[in-house]
């Protein structure tokens, strides 16, 4: 079976990117959530990176991409297995360690190739830097969803459900603002709907989260629980596909609250702007309760200067 080769060079080719961008930033805030997130990738938990890091420069993505193939590629020519189902990573190299006395190195040469290939390509490709002062985690939001203007973006509650402040969810990379400002949501119906007119720009088979940008390109994620990626799509489904146009209000993704809770997950939802600076201020309702199509936030179109 490919798939625990094939995502360990998948993992080790985005904690090495990323780590890549740690090394190049001169933002002390990027630099920060590059080297938490390239760490956990390498050890198998990718989220931080994809979502953090990925999407924002597409560059590193594409290094990551290639890395991971040409690495996928010498596992899959020299027969490489997983004895034991676990997350693939560094830590997880244990599990390659089986009949074949070969396979734990063949396991270790697709690190290094994944490491070393994405690692090069990421340094000489590059990526546009992100200004100290116009770093996503400084744009804190102000609680007032009615103060925005006309000509702002406009964010509808995709959910029905609790308001809950971001820093309030149970992960630090959601509450520190690492991805991005925002809110969460405590969803009490299994009915994802969309925000805004738009474009699906990241979709997982897991169909847990999806990332969407706006007709004006704000992008938006939006992630429903905590550590719902280790369901591997299970009690959610959809027919999202990458690139699909999408209408305010549209269904995106159903899930079955009472059984995601019963499996121990928390349905927790983080909804936030992965692209926002502080130049465009992000306004949030200040509601307890919000139901679908109801003002969420908005981003302001107008530039904010001093």
């Amino acid at each position: 079976m490919i798939n625990g080769p094939g995502m360990l060079a998948s993992n080790v080719a985005m904690g090495a990117a990323t780590l890549c961008v740690a090394l190049k930033t001169r933002n002390s805030n990027l630099r920060q959530l590059a080297s938490s997130s390239g760490f956990t990738a390498l050890l198998g938990i990718t989220e931080p990176a994809l979502y953090g890091v990925m999407l924002k420069f597409r560059r590193v993505l594409i290094a990551a991409m290639i890395g991971g193939g040409c690495a996928g590629m010498y596992a899959g020519l020299s027969g490489l297995v997983r004895y034991a189902f676990v997350s693939p990573g560094l830590a997880a190299l244990p599990a390659f360690i089986g009949e074949n006395p070969l396979n734990i190195v063949h396991a270790l040469v697709t690190c290094a190739i994944a490491m070393v290939v994405t690692f090069t390509l990421t340094w000489f490709i590059g990526f546009e830097d992100i200004p100290q002062e116009s770093d996503d985690a400084s744009a804190a939001p102000s609680p007032a969803a009615s103060a925005h203007a006309a000509g702002d973006t406009a964010i509808l509650s995709p959910l029905r459900g609790q308001v809950v402040a971001l820093s309030e969810v149970n992960d630090d990379v959601f509450s520190g603002g690492l991805l991005g400002q925002g809110v969460a949501i405590r969803p009490q119906e299994g009915c994802l709907k969309a925000p805004f007119n738009g474009t699906v720009m990241m979709f997982l088979p897991s169909c847990h989260a999806v990332g969407l940008q706006s007709e004006s390109g704000l992008e938006l994620l939006i992630h429903i629980g905590i550590d719902t990626v280790n369901l591997n799509g299970q009690h959610f489904s959809s027919s999202l596909k990458l690139g699909d146009e999408v209408k305010a209000g549209d269904e995106l993704i159903r899930f079955d609250i009472a059984a995601i809770e019963r499996a121990g997950y928390d349905l927790i939802t983080p909804v936030i702007v992965v692209n926002g600076d502080k130049q465009h201020p992000l306004w949030t309702t200040g509601a307890p309760q919000v139901d679908y199509g109801d003002a969420l936030m908005a981003q302001a179109a107008e530039e904010v200067r001093g």
